[in-house]
C-alpha cells in the first residue's frame, strides 16, 4: 500500500523503515470520526424526538447496527462492505431525522392565512395543521421504512452468498449440460 524499504537482517527478520505519518492514521480517524457523528446525532435525534425517538429511533439505528453484525459473522468475507454500507446509511439516516425536527419546527408557524398569502388562494382554515399532519406522517413513514429496508437489504446478503440451489446440485446441473445431458 505504502512504499516502504525493508532492511534484511538475516534470513527471517525483515525490518520495514518507514516514518509514521498523517497518511497511516488518516482513515482511521475518519472512521473513528463518522462513528462518533452518528453516536453524537443518534443520541440528539433521541433526546429531541422524546418518545418518539426513544422507542422508535432508538432501536431502529440499534437493530440495523445488530443485523449488520450478525450477517457479518456469518458472511466474513463481506464484513467491510457490510460495515461500509451500514455506516453510511445509518449517518444519512440520522442525519434526515435531526434536519426533519427543523423542517417541522420551521412549518409548524405556518397558518392558513399564511398559505393563502403565499398562493394568492383562498384556502381552509384546516390548511395549516394539515400540513403538520403530513409532516409527522411523513416522519413516521421515513423513520420506521428505511430500517426495514435497510434490514431486509442486509439480510438478503445471506441469500445472494448461498444462493438458491445447493452447491452439489449446481455442479450437477452444470456437468449434465456439459456432457449434452438433460435434466429432466
Amino acid at each position: 500500500m505504502f512504499k516502504r524499504e525493508y532492511i534484511p537482517r538475516g534470513q527471517e527478520d525483515i525490518v520495514y523503515s518507514s516514518t509514521i505519518s498523517w497518511r497511516h492514521f488518516k482513515p482511521t480517524l475518519i472512521n473513528l470520526g463518522i462513528y462518533a457523528y452518528i453516536l453524537a446525532v443518534w443520541i440528539y435525534d433521541i433526546r429531541a424526538y422524546y418518545n418518539f425517538g426513544k422507542h422508535i429511533l432508538c432501536p431502529a439505528v440499534a437493530i440495523m447496527f445488530g443485523v449488520a453484525f450478525v450477517v457479518s459473522i456469518i458472511l466474513p468475507s463481506q464484513r467491510v462492505e457490510i460495515a461500509k454500507s451500514v455506516k453510511k446509511f445509518v449517518a444519512g439516516y440520522v442525519t434526515i431525522i435531526f434536519l426533519y425536527k427543523f423542517v417541522i419546527s420551521a412549518v409548524s408557524g405556518v397558518s392558513a392565512e399564511n398559505l393563502s398569502a403565499a398562493f394568492n388562494q383562498n384556502l381552509p382554515a384546516a390548511s395549516g395543521t394539515t400540513i403538520i399532519g403530513w409532516l409527522q406522517t411523513l416522519l413516521w413513514i421515513a423513520a420506521v421504512l428505511a430500517p426495514v429496508k435497510e434490514v431486509s437489504a442486509i439480510c438478503s446478503r445471506i441469500g445472494q452468498f448461498y444462493g438458491t440451489k445447493a452447491k452439489s446440485k449446481a455442479i450437477r446441473e452444470i456437468r449434465d449440460y456439459r456432457e449434452n445431458k438433460r435434466p429432466y
